[in-house]
């Protein structure tokens, strides 16, 4: 029989045993490989302040192949951390000054968490390496300007708060500024929709309005405007249209004491306005065009014209919905104006005869 003294010395063999087949499969070196995402990190924006990334166009994806030497253990607790983007900062992993420059990855990506003190070793990196651009931040004020829809008319000026703002970015991307011509300015669009909610005639503020950085700033990478919006105070008119009407007939108004007194003819050419041009409300020109209201040509005689017989006067344009003006470039209408003989004048003419 075995004793109880064997059988626990044997346990104690087997478990050494197991223990250190462990250890030296920690220790077993091994080679493995591992996609990395990495990130170039510059300085906080603020002017004077430096700025990287890699040049676009030279086939960089911002993801590498890594291959890896190193133990077991140490390897398997570098690939649970390697599910983070590795940050590359300027001036610690990074020290390049400005311009453009070659950089290898596996140098700077050995002095990088989670690959630093990992106790595993980078072989190779594929791409070996990549272009950098490292630029010193530029800083300008900028007045915003105020961008409306085509065909909006507003009481005055529109005013933005605040009325400049900050725009800060790399100096390669700010060369266009300096050249003739480049408009030293920032937009503030407002939209048909946000003007939708305004009241005519009323002071209102449109707020968090979008700004959009210069047309001349193609290159936007590490730019930034301070504040990004801004708020908008304008005074909305009410929208106008204007409509051309091609032939209005003339009319002849007199006073219904007046009314078969008179003979009134106009000049052959003058019995209609031509090109009459109505202004107004969006609304109230849409009612003349769907003939709600007809507007109306007419020239308005007094008693004293009548007796004068004057020769010419300029017709109006009556019947119009309120808000709507008339237009006329040649409004004057020439008259031919003569009594109407009535009977009752014929008789007290006429000489009275003796008994």
């Amino acid at each position: 029989m075995i004793s109880v003294a064997a059988m626990k010395t044997g346990v104690v063999v087997v478990l050494v045993t197991v223990l250190v087949w462990v250890l030296a499969e920690s220790q077993t070196v091994r080679t493995d490989t591992a996609e990395v995402t990495v990130s170039f990190v510059g300085q906080e924006l603020a002017e004077g302040a430096q700025v990287i990334r890699a040049v676009p166009g030279e086939g960089w994806t911002g993801t590498v192949e890594v291959e890896l030497e190193g133990a077991v253990g140490p390897m398997a607790d570098l690939r649970d951390a390697l599910g983070q983007v590795v940050s590359l900062t300027l001036g610690r992993e990074v020290v390049a000054p400005p311009g453009q420059q070659q950089i290898v990855l596996r140098d700077v990506l050995r002095e990088a968490e989670p690959f630093r003190d990992s106790g595993v070793t980078i072989a190779s990196v594929t791409p070996a390496q990549v272009v950098v651009q490292v630029d010193t931040i530029r800083r300008l004020e900028l007045p915003v300007r105020v961008v409306l829809p085509p065909g909006t008319a507003i009481e005055g000026q529109a005013v933005t708060e605040p009325a400049t703002v900050v725009l800060l970015g790399p100096s390669s991307a700010f060369e266009a500024v300096d050249r003739p011509g480049a408009l030293r300015e920032v937009v503030a669009p407002i939209d048909t929709e946000q003007l939708g909610s305004l009241v005519t005639g009323r002071a209102e503020q449109l707020r968090g309005i979008r700004l959009e950085p210069p047309g001349w700033l193609v290159d936007r990478w590490s730019t930034r405007l301070s504040p990004a919006s801004v708020n908008v105070e304008l005074t909305l008119r009410s929208r106008t249209r204007t409509i051309t009407i091609p032939t209005m007939p003339v009319q002849v108004t007199l006073a219904p004491t007046e009314q078969g007194a008179w003979e009134i003819r106009l000049d052959p050419t003058d019995q209609d306005l031509i090109d009459v041009v109505l202004t107004g409300p969006d609304e109230a020109i849409g009612r003349i065009e769907r003939r709600e209201v007809r507007p109306f040509a007419t020239v308005l005689l007094s008693f004293e014209e009548l007796e004068r017989g004057i020769t010419t006067k300029r017709a109006e344009v009556l019947g119009l919905p309120p808000g709507v003006e008339a237009r006329v470039d040649d409004a004057d209408v020439g008259l031919t104006i003569q009594r109407i003989a009535r009977p009752d004048d014929l008789g007290a003419a006429a000489p009275q005869e003796n008994g």
